[in-house]
């Protein structure tokens, strides 16, 4: 009688697993462009603001470094940084140990990036190459 009923309860007790949600992502791509070659290595920061309660937040931000331009860029979104309000990205370049912006670009995007890609062309500040 306790066989059978041992038996029972192993089977019935079992693996438990509670599925992990994921939530899905977007990618947005894009393409930085400058007119004319960098004089000198630089560092480029691309950063994704969204409209929350009436100001521009960063939701997400990345940095490279590079030595020529153009630059694709990848930046992976959630549904949570997309949620509120209007998606912009604000892109700014700076020489390699310097922290004086060079040259600057920022843009509305759209929130469904429907895997087309972005294309920036950054704007030189009127004392580029040697803001201070």
């Amino acid at each position: 009688m306790r066989l059978p009923l041992v038996l029972l309860l192993t089977l019935l007790g079992g693996c438990v697993t509670t599925p992990v949600v994921t939530l899905p992502s977007s990618q947005l791509r894009g393409e930085m462009r400058l007119a004319g070659p960098l004089p000198r290595p630089a560092r480029v920061e691309v950063v994704v603001l969204s409209m929350m309660d009436g100001r521009l937040l960063p939701v997400a931000a990345t940095e490279y470094e590079v030595t020529v331009l153009p630059l694709m860029f990848d930046l992976r979104l959630t549904p949570l940084q997309l949620a509120e309000g209007k998606i912009y990205v604000r892109t700014r370049l700076r020489f390699i140990g310097s922290s004086a912006v060079q040259a600057v670009h920022q843009e509305e995007v759209f929130k469904a990036f429907n895997g087309e890609s972005v294309v920036i062309n950054l704007k030189p500040r009127s004392c580029y190459p040697q803001c201070r």
